[in-house]
């Protein structure tokens, strides 16, 4: 049985595995900054609202439905309101700030909780993740140097982490196999060993060997259900043509948004046309989070008019805007792609308030995320 400390950490690591997948399915509006000034309904205290939130967290790592975080929140909020310089809760509204991507939100909390307590090495391993979505790598390293409390293999995979958007790929893969290979499985908690079969499965994907890591992706999965694990393993799996199996993972998996997108595209590469009024339907979606300014999913939306319905203008602006919110090396990869297209005379971005110019500029001059 896990201390108090260790299972936090453990639903930590499980939060920071699938904080990029997230469900839409029930959106009502733009997604906006999170706000201490909001009046939910209810909530817990003690033990009973920390089991909640972690309850919450976990399920919505299986389903990548985002009202699950709302519910999470609406858990935390009062408490934050009502102690506002406890660890506890600012670590707590941190995790579900950065998880409903308030990144800024989020990195306003781990530096108050930080002050409170500065050996908090939860609110660090979230630090990082939230320095490698915005890109700065370098303070992604620093914190996981700063973490002196978890298990090596925890620590060696938040650096791995940070290799992978540095592109130093070996050194951290062999470290990452020989921790694997020594490391009991019943020893640690089954969402540290998921979460690092997933990076390992990352760092694979960034050295180009989409079978080791499409491998890496199944082995945590098994471990623990993720939506953005399933996600990364169906992008592999196209990668190395094996379809029919992709199809498999899908269908094993909830109706998530990031997957809604990918069987999209699967079922396209296999020749079979996708359903007509799901396509239909997802554009409608998107064309409406689009005149709303709603960019939670902008890497879903410009993987959809990239690889399905083809507006290579539209999926160009939807990149960039992604670029704004996220850096991660999956997001350069996507802008990339988008470069070299051509767009056709019916395929105009939309007019938006979104200032995008700076990350064109940017974007130019580098394939790789500050550091």
């Amino acid at each position: 049985m896990l201390d108090a400390t260790l299972r936090i950490i453990a639903m930590v690591v499980a939060v920071l595995a699938c904080a990029t997948a997230q469900s839409h399915d029930v959106h009502d509006g733009p997604h906006t900054a999170l706000s201490r000034n909001d009046d939910p309904p209810h909530a817990f205290t003690g033990e009973r609202r920390q089991e909640q939130v972690e309850q919450q967290f976990m399920r919505f790592r299986a389903t990548g439905d985002d009202r699950l975080l709302d519910e999470a929140w609406r858990l935390i909020e009062p408490e934050l309101r009502g102690r506002p310089h406890d660890p506890d809760v600012l670590r707590t509204a941190a995790f579900i700030a950065q998880a409903r991507h308030a990144f800024d939100y989020a990195l306003g909390l781990t530096r108050e909780a930080l002050a409170l307590d500065p050996g908090d090495d939860q609110v660090r391993l979230l630090l990082a993740s939230i320095h490698l979505v915005r890109g700065t790598v370098s303070e992604a390293d620093r914190a996981c140097r700063a973490l002196r409390k978890v298990p090596p293999l925890v620590t060696a995979t938040c650096h791995a982490r940070v290799a992978v958007a540095r592109n130093e790929i070996e050194p951290a893969r062999s470290r990452l196999s020989a921790l694997l290979a020594v490391v009991a499985p019943g020893s640690i908690p089954v969402e540290w060993y998921a979460w690092t079969w997933s990076v390992a499965g990352d760092l694979a994907a960034a050295a180009h060997d989409a079978a080791a890591a499409a491998d890496c992706y199944e082995r945590s999965l098994a471990l623990l259900e993720s939506t953005q694990v399933r996600a990364a393993l169906v992008d592999a799996l196209l990668e190395i043509g094996r379809l029919d199996h992709a199809l498999e993972i899908l269908d094993a998996g909830p109706p998530a948004l990031p997957l809604t997108v990918r069987r999209l595209i699967v079922t396209t590469r296999l020749g079979s046309l996708p359903s007509s009024e799901e396509i239909v339907r997802v554009d409608r979606e998107f064309e409406r989070w689009i005149a709303a300014e709603d960019w939670l999913h902008a890497r879903e939306m410009a993987r959809f008019y990239l690889d399905v319905l083809e507006r290579p203008a539209l999926a160009r602006h939807l990149a960039l805007i992604n670029l704004t919110l996220q850096r991660e090396p999956e997001d350069m990869w996507l802008e990339r792609r988008t470069r070299s297209l051509r767009p056709t005379r019916r395929d105009q971005p939309p007019s938006t308030r979104s200032d995008i110019a700076p990350v064109l500029t940017s974007a130019k001059g580098s394939d790789k995320p500050a550091g």
